[in-house]
């Protein structure tokens, strides 16, 4: 790259790179993608600008007049329109994230701050982000967000938290009246928290992104090819590779086929995860330690070869657990952590008798609740080694539930999901655990095919044949009923798994309409009907006061109204029937002894 001067490496603190996105004068090029990031990724990106580790760098071009891209302001960030200087060519997800999360303006999302002992270092505190989706009712003229307690700065710092917004660069003026209101005036709390709240604006204000810095003169095609190979075309390191090398040096043995060979005896597994990782993973979980790439270094590699092959029995366990429980692939597993659990622990079990029927009831008691509680959305591996360490203790000791105390069946601190939960849970193809998890739930109950009948299976999801559907559809809810925000249109429990070819059928028809067509079709009756919506968990009854919404004429008088009601009573049923389900499923009451959340205080 001559023609274009030297690439050169620089600082930029998160405090200078908000003043740039606050002048307008740094840009994205319209070609990049659009926001991607769930919330378990932003959370880990605030936790490690919290804890001062590295989190790469980003890629900027400068820019003369005219820009060499079509560009666009990063997502709600203001549009001054003033000289755009630079374009940011890699680093888009990290910068959005960090000026949403740290501006306030996930609308359907707050995060807070809370302090927590630190287990890597004992008497010692450190911090962790706390994720609180939030809601509007979908009643017409609802005025108040919910959760209530987080409109409520009292009820936030009785949890021990403080909102992210706190610790955005030049946000001080903010913080005193906030804590005044939180602290009801009390003077020595409130200089307390500040100096807290302080300590850490000034670290995430100081936090260095770095970037490189392409020079203006670098030509459009230059520019793009660079954008490219940095985002679509670069080798990137998994963490299988970096301790391949390793272990065939120590071991002498081909780990690509040993793992080929463990993939032909167990093949079933290949659709949950990459077979390299999830052993290293159970390696680490069986040596004492949470998974993660430096203790993937410290692991005995000359006696994973070895360990791996013992491993066949688990992950065959494993896949059986997960196959009895309908979860056919990675795309439809909520929660990724529980599998090195699952197989570690099932590399313990005895071959047979009343102890293995005992844990394996545990098992499937575990794998729900890590599907509908939001224990595994941060901290993952740590959090899965809690877990796994309390429940290889409870099934050694053979202990019967009540005194199983791993973390993840605190109720106090990871409820399982009710109803309020559950209606902020967004589309299942996303990563959210608690949409995944409801599916999940509809899919244990069968699955039927609405038009057809036919049950759910691995082949039927996994090869494409099962599409989501929205059971109300998109287009009545946004043309007729004015829900025009899609957060609230793409929920779970508006979706349902069906055949791609009754997904064609339903086109936009309403609930009832369409139904009503299934009955009167191939003399298929009303109770044929329901018994297939009940296997998804949907509400017949309410489904069948639904409607109409137009007629040969066009849109009914009071349509409007009617779809917001009808919607909202769906909601509530279908919330209330998968509710209890998955309290059934997680062996909500169970599992653990009772156990109250003590409020976390400034120190």
């Amino acid at each position: 790259m001559s023609e274009t001067g030297s690439v050169r490496a620089r600082d930029r603190t998160i405090k200078e790179w908000f003043r740039l996105i606050e002048a307008g004068t740094l840009k994205l090029p319209r070609f990049q993608r659009h926001e991607a990031w769930d919330t378990s990724t932003v959370v880990g990106l605030l936790e490690t600008v919290l804890r001062g580790l590295p989190a790469g760098a980003t890629l900027v071009l400068n820019v003369g007049q005219p820009e060499p891209f079509v560009s666009r302001y990063l997502v709600t960030a203001p549009e001054p329109g003033t000289r755009v200087t630079e374009h940011l060519l890699d680093g888009q997800q990290r910068l959005t994230a960090l000026w949403r999360s740290l501006q306030g303006t996930y609308d359907d999302l707050d995060l807070f701050v809370r302090w927590v002992e630190d287990e890597d270092h004992p008497g010692n505190r450190t911090t962790e982000i706390v994720p609180q989706p939030r809601w509007w009712k979908a009643k017409s003229g609802e005025s108040t967000k919910y959760p209530v307690w987080a409109n409520s700065p009292t009820a936030v710092i009785e949890r021990g938290y403080v909102p992210i917004t706190l610790l955005a660069p030049e946000s001080e003026d903010k913080t005193l009246p906030w804590l005044q209101a939180a602290l009801q005036n009390d003077s020595g709390a409130t200089v307390e928290w500040l100096m807290k709240i302080q300590k850490l604006r000034e670290r995430v204000s100081n936090y260095n992104v770095p970037y490189l810095d392409l020079p203006e003169s670098t030509p459009q095609d230059v520019a793009l090819d660079v954008f490219i190979k940095m985002n679509t075309s670069n080798f990137k390191l998994t963490a299988f590779d970096i301790v391949v090398a390793q272990v065939e040096a120590a071991a002498d043995t081909s780990m690509h086929d040993l793992v080929s060979e463990i993939g032909s005896d167990v093949p079933n597994v290949l659709p949950y995860a990459e077979l390299g990782n999830l052993l290293l993973d159970t390696s680490c979980l069986l040596s004492g330690r949470p998974a993660s790439k430096a203790n993937y270094l410290r692991l005995r590699h000359v006696e994973l070869p070895e360990l791996w092959r013992g491993l066949i029995r688990p992950l065959k366990l494993m896949v059986e657990l997960l196959e009895t429980e309908r979860i056919f692939d990675e795309r439809r597993l909520p929660s990724s952590p529980v599998l090195p659990v699952i197989v570690a622990l099932a590399s313990q079990l005895p071959e047979a008798g009343d102890k293995l029927g005992h844990a394996r009831t545990l098992l499937r008691y575990y794998l729900w609740r890590s599907f509908l509680t939001r224990r595994y959305e941060s901290a993952t591996s740590t959090r899965a080694y809690q877990d796994y360490v309390a429940l290889k203790d409870a099934i050694e000791r053979d202990l019967p539930l009540a005194a199983v105390t791993a973390p993840i069946f605190n109720e106090s601190e990871y409820p399982v999901a009710g109803i309020e939960q559950l209606l902020t849970a967004r589309w299942p193809n996303t990563r959210d655990i608690l949409a995944r998890g409801a599916l999940a739930l509809m899919l244990r109950e069968g699955g039927l095919d609405i038009a057809d009948g036919a049950t759910a299976t691995r082949d039927s999801v996994a090869k494409g044949n099962r599409e989501y559907h929205h059971l109300y559809p998109d287009s009545i809810l946004e043309d007729i009923g004015g829900i025009t925000d899609s957060s609230q249109r793409f929920l779970a429990l508006n979706c349902a798994l069906i055949t791609w070819h009754t997904n064609r059928t339903v086109s936009n028809k309403d609930p009832i309409t369409y139904l009503k067509d299934r009955v009167n079709l191939a003399a298929m009756g009303e109770d044929e009907v329901k018994e297939r919506l009940e296997s998804h968990l949907v509400p017949w009854e309410v489904i069948k006061r639904a409607g109409p919404y137009r007629d040969v004429n066009g849109v009914l008088p009071g349509a409007n109204e009617k779809v917001v009601a009808d919607y909202e009573a769906f909601l509530e049923a279908r919330g209330t029937l998968v509710a209890a389900k998955a309290a059934t499923r997680a062996g909500k009451g169970l599992i653990g002894p009772s156990s109250q959340t003590s409020v976390a205080d400034p120190a």
